[in-house]
This record gives structure tokens, sequence and C-alpha cells, in this order.
């Protein structure tokens, strides 16, 4: 009876320290908030559009690598170089454009990625369906609910600089500007001239569907290959229509 009494008394104080002891741990367990440098590099991530190509805790777009953990695999130093000229690394892989980023804006976007890095020990949490050029294609289709606009032309506007297609990131229409890819400014124009017997229809949903069968001189085989599994045939269609409408005659 003594030695039921003890081990009750052990179990309830052990109890008992549990119990004082699960605010801390639960407490332990929050995300931090962020400094005022990480709050500023927020403002960054989302004007210069980094989601666009990156991903966070598994959210954004799959076209470059996810960066949830980037400050603890890579050095101050070297993420500091390779905002200032990423073109000067990896020069084999898919180039990323350069922001002209100040050293105090770097800094602050180095301070947001370390702060993710910091507050991501859970990661990945569970079964995520990540947004971006790496969710299924049913899950972008959207609707005019969503915001899609009915007009094909205008719907391919709309997909042109969001994902899954989210084309802006690597082109421009802007004439002579640059920014991974070509410049489409006039696409609906030159493309009819490309290839002979390609009219320019077929040639810019090919250049979709297979981006490297049509390389403008001058330009590697960079752009996402797998376009024809993530976008809807509505999607593409889209797309089409609105790229057919960026003539010169446009000023596009």
């Amino acid at each position: 009876m003594r030695g039921s009494r003890l081990l009750f008394g052990i179990c309830a104080a052990l109890g008992a320290v549990f119990l004082l002891a699960l605010p801390l741990l639960v407490l332990s367990q929050q995300t931090a908030a962020p400094t005022e440098a990480a709050a500023r590099g927020q403002v960054l991530w989302s004007s210069n559009n980094c989601a666009g190509c990156h991903t966070l805790y598994g959210q954004g777009a799959g076209f470059a690598p996810d960066l949830t953990h980037i400050a603890a695999q890579r050095s101050p130093e070297y993420l500091n170089e390779f905002l200032f000229n990423p073109g000067a690394f990896h020069e084999s892989s898919r180039i990323m454009p350069r922001l002209l980023l100040t050293r105090s804006e770097r800094e602050d976007l180095l301070a947001m990625l370390t702060w993710v890095d910091q507050n991501a020990t859970s990661f990945p949490p569970g079964d995520l369906v990540v947004g971006g050029a790496s969710a299924p294609p049913e899950q972008n289709a959207g609707s005019a609910e969503d915001g899609v606009p009915d007009d094909p032309v205008e719907a391919g506007r709309y997909w042109f600089s969001r994902a899954p297609a989210i084309c802006s990131t690597c082109h421009s229409l802007e004439p002579g500007v640059t920014i991974v890819g070509p410049s489409l400014a006039g696409i609906g124009t030159h493309a009819a001239d490309r290839i002979e017997g390609v009219s320019a229809e077929q040639y810019i949903r090919n250049s979709i569907l297979h981006p490297g069968d049509f390389l403008v001189p001058g330009f590697s085989n960079l752009m996402q290959q797998n376009f024809g599994d993530l976008l809807t045939a509505e999607q593409i269609n889209a797309l089409v229509a609105f790229l057919l409408t960026q003539t010169e005659e446009s000023g596009a």
C-alpha cells in the first residue's frame, strides 16, 4: 500500500511539472515576430515577384529552388554576392534576372530569408499542394469567379503574369527588354516569319509546348519544359490568343 502511494505521489509530481512546463513548450513552438529588416525584406520579396520562380515553405512557383532553408545552406557573403550578380553563378543553369538591389536591400532580403529558415523547423508540415508552376493544372484552371476573364485574349493576358504560366517572369512585352528569355513584343507579327510553312499561331503554340524546337538566336533552352502538363488546353489557347495580339501595329 505504501508503495502504491509513493508511486502515485511520484506520478502526481511529474504531472504537475509537465503542466507547468507545457506553456513553455507551446511558446517555444510559436513563430517569432519578424524583425524590421525582415519585414522590409518581405516587401522586397513581393515587389520583385520572387515567388514567381521560388517557393517558401513549399508555396510559390516551382521554376527555381525552394529557399526555405537557403540561409542555413549558404553563407551571408555568398548570398549577398549572388543577389548582387546572379549571372556570375551557375552559368550552365537557369539564369536569374539581376534585380539591381542596393546593399541595404540585399541585407533586408537576407534578413527575411534568415527569419524564414529559423521559423521553419517543422517544414514540411504535411502534404502540401505547391502553388504556382508545380501545382496540378486542374487547381490552376480558374473560373470567372476567380477573376479569370471570359474573353480568350484577356484570359491570356491574365495567365501571362500568373501561375501556372507566369510568362512575365522571363519574358517582357516591351521591345528590346530582355529578362531571361527574348522579348515577346511583336511576336504576333514575327512568329509568322520565323519558320517557313509554320503559321504564327502554330509557332507560338509549339513554343509553349516544345520550347526547344524553335530557339531564338542568342538564347538557350532555359524555358520550363512541362507546360503541356501544367497548363490546361483552355489556358494554352488563351495564351496563344493573347500573344497573337502582340503585333508591331499594337505597339507592344
